[in-house]
C-alpha cells in the first residue's frame, strides 16, 4: 500500500495506484540469484 494511503484524512490519486503497480512488477521480476543454481 502507498505510504499516502496508510496517511490518515489523506486524499490520494493515481500516484499510489502506480506505486502498487511498481512492488508488484518488482515482486514478479527480481530474479533471486541463489535460486538458479
Amino acid at each position: 500500500m502507498a505510504p499516502e494511503v496508510l496517511a490518515k484524512g489523506v486524499a490520494y490519486d493515481s500516484s499510489a495506484d502506480w506505486f502498487s503497480l511498481g512492488c508488484m512488477l518488482y515482486k514478479l521480476l527480481k530474479v533471486d540469484i541463489a535460486n538458479i543454481y
